[in-house]
């Protein structure tokens, strides 16, 4: 009975010590897998490789950035307000002048330029194109004239006579269909031989005027107005005058 005891206990004790030996060995092949990996920490200093967050803008970028946007939408206001003309076909488009009036027998009035006629037709330059009209159908052609302005004095200035000048004060008045610019009255000094001893001119005082230019006159005179003008002509002290002469100019200006 005490030798089967015995080996009781041997078979209990051979199992235990087998049991713990392989448990050590797979604790040590554990270990051995659940070593840690080694980290290759050089790619984390590489310039070459994008990094992981969002890098902010610069100031200088954003600047930079704002001023491009401005210029691009100045250029494209400038683009929408400026439309893009051609010079040679605004040249094409452009009305003829108006120089003949034609009466038709049908009682039809065209206005235009003739540019051809022979003795049984003419052809007309008109603001819709060219118009062949035959002869036999013309009543009457009448030559138009542009407006124009016709300035003219309004009856004797006041003269106001001194030892080294004279002046003269008056009006003129706007007879015409145009208005007149740059309206100035000139008056000149004669002898009794008709030689010319002084001359001076002055611009009148008459409507202000804001020309394409830029300029801005107030010597014009519309249509039907009246100015006045105020002119010194300066002269030697032992002058014979024995008459003078005056005159009107002037000029046209959009």
């Amino acid at each position: 009975m005490k030798s089967l005891q015995h080996i009781i206990l041997i078979l209990m004790l051979s199992i235990f010590f087998t049991t713990c030996s392989n448990k050590k060995e797979v604790d040590k092949s554990y270990e051995k897998k659940t070593e840690p990996a080694e980290i290759d920490t050089a790619y984390l200093f590489e310039n070459t490789r994008e990094p992981f967050y969002t890098v902010d803008p610069k100031l200088e970028d954003i600047e930079s950035e704002i001023a491009m946007l401005k210029e691009k939408v100045i250029q494209y206001e400038s683009e929408i307000s400026t439309p893009n003309f051609n010079t040679e076909i605004l040249k094409l488009i452009k009305s003829p002048k108006i120089k003949h009036e034609i009466q038709l027998s049908n009682g039809t009035i065209i206005q235009g330029t003739i540019i051809y006629e022979n003795a049984d037709q003419l052809i007309l330059e008109t603001q819709i194109g060219q118009l062949q009209i035959n002869k036999n159908e013309i009543i009457k052609t009448n030559e138009v004239l542009p407006p124009i302005a016709k300035l003219e004095f309004i009856g004797d200035a006041i003269e106001e006579i001194y030892d080294n000048k004279r002046a003269y004060q008056g009006s003129i008045r706007n007879d015409g269909l145009k208005r007149a610019d740059f309206v100035r009255v000139i008056y000149t000094m004669h002898d009794e031989n008709s030689d010319l001893i002084a001359i001076d001119s002055a611009f009148i005082s008459g409507s202000k005027q804001i020309f394409k230019s830029g300029i801005i006159s107030d010597a014009s005179i519309e249509p039907g107005e009246f100015s006045d003008f105020y002119v010194i002509i300066n002269i030697e002290d032992d002058t014979n005058i024995k008459y003078f002469l005056r005159d009107i100019k002037w000029e046209y200006f959009d």
